[in-house]
């Protein structure tokens, strides 16, 4: 299959695909994983980490406006020649893979666990895999528009979670930094795994229609991840107490628990439910991110045959990968480790590396 033509990504599928790759797994969670750390002041840590995911979104928007036709994938063997330029490319492809998977099999455990109990996970797996395939099959533009529809069809979701409101008690969000500044900067690190997916900018910028409005996409879909966050740990704050929050898995999903309709139950059940959508849309992108990586190693332009050994390979391994809840933590957990890595280190060196890079060549012309 050849790669799409570039420069055909519109401004809100830009925004809308890092958005949605953002707001993953890790919503579910965020309360308690931040709170752990910055109890109350949790929201404080969620705007500092905010703060530095814009400043190295922007840098890697920097680094693509000197290469405004090419991929993360097309730059690196210009900055660090064919054969380290290789090996960073493999590195990158095996973060796409690892951040895929494990977002996968932390969202097909949910729904076994929540939806689907007497569902055989082989026939869940395949069940999930299917758009998957498609959607990866056919390429960034489909990858684009599928954002477009996920932000417009699942646009109530946070909304709903309002409904909580009745059992609030806001004083619980003061006073402000009891516990000093330590708590809330070392909470920080917590908010790398909710912000990861800003790195996708790497490979959707080549096809962005008008490219000056790349600083404006990141800004955006950076901030609809942190009001996302923002409402997610002040609603969990205010309803539950810090021990609280701490015996909650999901507390996100324990938020909806209180909330009833005479027309329905198990509010949970269907959120989650729709929530699927908009985890797959995580899913997706690193696939695809892996599957370009991949595919500059192999000089091919087709990538179908590697996508379906990919997908069988994920179906094949639910036969023999038994899913808990402390192995889907440990998988998360890695990929907060790799994705500081990755996203926010590699991202550091990569801009030095251009930036002297264009300094040599500025005194090599004089």
């Amino acid at each position: 299959m050849q790669m799409p033509e570039k420069g055909q990504l519109s401004l809100s599928q830009f925004t809308f695909t890092i958005y949605k790759t953002q707001v993953g797994i890790a919503v579910l969670s965020i309360a308690r994983e931040v709170g752990q750390y910055a109890g109350r002041d949790s929201w404080i840590s969620i705007l500092i980490g905010w703060l530095i995911t814009m400043v190295f979104s922007l840098l890697i928007i920097h680094i693509m406006k000197k290469h405004p036709d090419k991929t993360l994938f097309d730059i690196l063997p210009i900055y660090f020649g064919k054969w380290l330029g290789g090996a960073f490319t493999l590195v990158w492809a095996a973060y796409g893979l690892y951040a895929s998977f494990s977002t996968f099999y932390a969202t097909l455990f949910l729904i076994q666990v929540w939806i689907l109990p007497n569902t055989p996970t082989f026939s869940l797996y395949v069940l999930f895999l299917i758009p998957v395939y498609m959607l990866c099959r056919h390429g960034i533009i489909a990858i684009g528009h599928y954002s477009d529809f996920v932000y417009l069809f699942c646009s109530w979701m946070p909304m709903l979670l309002l409904f909580s409101v009745h059992d609030a008690h806001w004083l619980n969000l003061l006073p402000i930094a009891a516990e000093g500044w330590l708590p809330i900067i070392t909470a920080v690190q917590s908010t790398i795994t909710p912000f990861l997916g800003f790195e996708m900018a790497f490979i959707l910028y080549p096809y962005l229609q008008d490219k000056k409005q790349a600083t404006k996409g990141v800004l955006i879909a950076n901030t609809l991840s942190m009001m996302v966050y923002l409402l997610v740990i002040i609603l969990a704050n205010i309803i539950f107490s810090d021990k609280e929050i701490q015996t909650w898995i999901w507390p996100t999903l324990a938020l909806l628990k209180p909330i009833q309709f005479a027309f329905l139950e198990r509010l949970e059940i269907l959120f989650l439910s729709f929530y699927t959508i908009i985890q797959l849309m995580t899913v997706i992108p690193y696939l695809y991110l892996a599957l370009r990586g991949l595919t500059q190693l192999t000089r091919k332009s087709a990538y179908h045959p590697l996508l379906l050994f990919i997908v069988a390979a994920i179906a094949v391994s639910s036969l023999f990968v038994d899913m808990t809840n402390e192995r889907i933590e440990r998988f998360l957990d890695w990929l907060s480790h790799a994705g500081l890595v990755m996203a926010f280190g590699f991202v550091a060196f990569l801009w030095t590396v251009s930036q002297l890079r264009h300094l040599i060549q500025r005194r090599r012309a004089m």
